[in-house]
């Protein structure tokens, strides 16, 4: 069985018609905290110890075949360097999006 069998829309999207498929609204948290000896080798005093992402999306099934997928993501690094430049020195934001076709 394909990951495309497992969700049909109750009213599928077509045009000239009233179905809109299906919206998912979601959300993610997640962090990361490194300790300086888990790799001694690589950390380096602008090596940041600590990343907390927060995503939301929202995701349209068109139907069984089409998903269009569209993301937020923040990141917030905490230690590392605050020089310009530096990936560490200011928070990430990322916009992503996907369109998925399945037959």
């Amino acid at each position: 069985s394909t990951s495309r069998n497992l969700f049909h829309p109750a009213h599928p999207f077509r045009f000239g018609d009233e179905g809109w498929g299906a919206f998912e609204i979601v959300a993610r948290v997640a962090q990361l905290s490194l300790d300086r000896s888990a790799f001694p080798t690589f950390v380096t005093s602008t090596s940041a110890r600590e990343a907390t992402d927060l995503g939301a999306g929202l995701h349209w099934y068109l139907n069984s075949n089409l998903r269009l997928y569209l993301d937020y993501d923040f990141t917030r690094f905490v230690g590392g360097s605050q020089a310009r430049g530096s990936v560490t020195a200011v928070d990430e934001h990322v916009i992503l999006s996907r369109v998925q076709v399945s037959f």
